[in-house]
């Protein structure tokens, strides 16, 4: 048993390490498409060696709503589909959600292994 523990924090700690490198790979990456970017922008070009200035247009960030906003959105989008009491149908749709959560995922895992 002490050596699938060791084996679990052996691969945890190398998968620590290449999340580290991707992450530095994918600035690099967005750094040099920004580059490129600029410059088919400069020369109007559409197309470089292949990459197509559509594909590495630098995007917005996506804004994240709140979870009072979201859950606003959500009443009036089931109001406004014509469920009354839509009040209840969020709190009863929250409750699923928790207890979906809790859940162990592992569980049919351990019991197959033993």
């Amino acid at each position: 048993m002490s050596g699938y523990a060791k084996e679990i924090k052996s691969v945890d700690t190398e998968l620590k390490r290449l999340r580290a490198h991707i992450k530095k790979l994918n600035e690099q990456k967005k750094r040099a498409e920004g580059r490129l970017f600029q410059y088919m922008e400069r020369y109007h070009l559409d197309e470089y060696d292949g990459l197509q200035k559509a594909k590495i247009k630098p995007k917005e960030p996506v804004k994240r709503k709140k979870p009072k906003e979201k859950r606003e959105a959500v009443i009036n989008l089931l109001f406004s589909s014509g469920i009354a009491d839509a009040e209840t149908v969020w709190e009863e749709m929250q409750k699923i959600n928790k207890s979906s959560r809790r859940e162990d995922p592992n569980e049919q895992l351990v019991a197959d292994i033993i």
